[in-house]
């Protein structure tokens, strides 16, 4: 059979059906960027900073250009601010009221961005060019940024999957996370938002709690604690993914994870991770602990929109992303296997964040192609994927698995291809737009 008959960890006679399936997701990748890239560009609500995106990305001109100076900040924007104190021009994702910049959301992702906008600012003061720190080269970095960490989190997927399967199952695990999923939508169209990074974030997570299962030393503890803490200053209900940690790990790793001289590593990085979220709010708001969200929170816990999340076409999981039916299928027959441990918790972190995220007081999250609190979550199920092409005795039972998946990925790309950014239908259950909108090929 045409996995099973690979050896673990050999290419053999099987190089050239790697190299294709590599180059598939090469080749695909670099179309849908240039491809998403170019049709966001030519409207000005659909750019990388723009929206939500501005929020999170205000941090990096604030810090670097005018070190919070509300006064040069207005100077800058003068004329484009509006009476609610909001700058249009990048989607009102921040404001500014009583002489302060002011967003909320968290930090996190501007620190992930950090690298790529120091390198811009740089060249900007070398060409003696003095930006506003929004347009221009400025804007690429979400672009840029996405594009490292879309690689990296395919070159740790890829040695975390192989090193359970083989590198064919990998790589064809890898093309179907990517392109029939949510994932390849929001790190080429959506690149300022949370999801692409926490998806880095995820893998990154899983493959050095891995690592850490082999050796457990300082330096694998020390990075876990890292990831856990940017994971906190990014999307703090992420947190719930450290459950992934005993997938790979027992109750005896965990012990020495977390032993004196570990945890007081961990600590002090966490803490000075979070400090400067903290130090913002002190700033923006006068106390050091503050709820930026207001009114925005989880008003719905004892009535959860389930089914509108799951099937709704407003954003529904299964309607745009219906690979989810063949990854959570894949999960739920891993219980009654030897990856028994890896799908019971999968499984429960797909109940936990399905409750939350359906308990938000906007359960659809506005503007977003599917339930994009998704995105990151299809890390950890692709090794369902990948699991079940290892496992299944039956040729017609593999090739089946694969033929749906590639008709679910074209689906998905059709989608993507002609997805406007924002659900425009009539209501929550207007299939006839998504019929005519979304489901067109020409």
């Amino acid at each position: 059979m045409i996995f099973q008959s690979i050896k673990r960890n050999t290419l053999n006679n099987n190089t050239i059906l790697q190299l294709v399936v590599l180059g598939l997701i090469v080749i695909g990748s670099i179309y849908w960027f240039i491809y998403l890239q170019k049709r966001n560009q030519e409207i000005y609500w659909k750019r990388n900073v723009f929206g939500d995106a501005s929020g999170y990305f205000v941090y990096l001109p604030s810090t670097f250009i005018y070190q919070f100076n509300v006064t040069e900040f207005e100077k800058k924007f003068e004329n484009r601010i509006n009476a609610k104190g909001e700058v249009e021009e990048v989607g009102c994702g921040f404001r500014i009221e009583d002489n302060r910049i002011i967003t909320k959301y968290f930090y996190g992702i501007a620190l992930l961005q950090a690298p790529i906008y120091t390198l811009i600012h740089a060249g900007y003061r070398i060409a003696g060019i003095k930006g506003d720190g929004f347009n221009g080269l400025y804007e690429h970095t979400t672009i840029i940024s996405a594009i490292i960490y879309y690689i990296l989190s395919l070159i740790l997927l890829y040695k975390l999957i192989k090193k359970r399967t083989n590198g064919l199952i990998a790589l064809t695990s890898l093309l179907f996370t990517v392109f029939a999923t949510n994932v390849i939508y929001y790190f080429a169209a959506n690149p300022g938002y949370t999801h692409a990074y926490s998806f880095f974030l995820f893998t990154a997570f899983l493959y050095v709690s891995n690592r850490f299962s082999e050796k457990q030393t300082s330096i694998y503890s020390t990075f876990l604690f890292i990831v856990v803490g940017i994971i906190a200053i990014t999307r703090p209900v992420n947190l719930i993914f450290v459950l992934s940690f005993f997938i790979d790990n027992n109750f005896r790793n965990f012990a020495k994870l977390i032993s004196p001289k570990n945890l007081l590593i961990g600590i002090i990085i966490v803490v000075a991770l979070v400090f400067p979220q903290l130090y913002y709010y002190k700033y923006a708001y006068g106390n050091w602990f503050h709820y930026a969200y207001q009114n925005e929170t989880f008003t719905n816990l004892l009535n959860p929109s389930l089914i509108k999340f799951y099937f709704s076409t407003n954003n529904g999981l299964f309607i745009y992303n219906p690979i989810w039916f063949v990854l959570l299928g894949s999960t739920i027959w891993l219980l009654f296997s030897k990856h028994r441990r890896y799908a019971i918790i999968s499984l429960a972190l797909f109940i936990i964040n399905s409750y939350l995220c359906s308990s938000w007081h906007m359960w659809n999250f506005g503007c977003s192609y599917g339930s994009r609190n998704f995105v990151e979550y299809a890390s950890i199920f692709s090794l369902a994927f990948a699991y079940i092409l290892l496992e299944l005795r039956s040729r017609w039972k593999i090739i089946t698995i694969i033929a749906v998946s590639i008709i679910f990925c074209f689906f998905n790309l059709v989608f993507v291809r002609n997805f406007d950014k924002c659900y425009f239908g009539a209501n929550d259950w207007d299939f006839k737009f998504v019929k005519e909108k979304y489901l067109r090929i020409d």
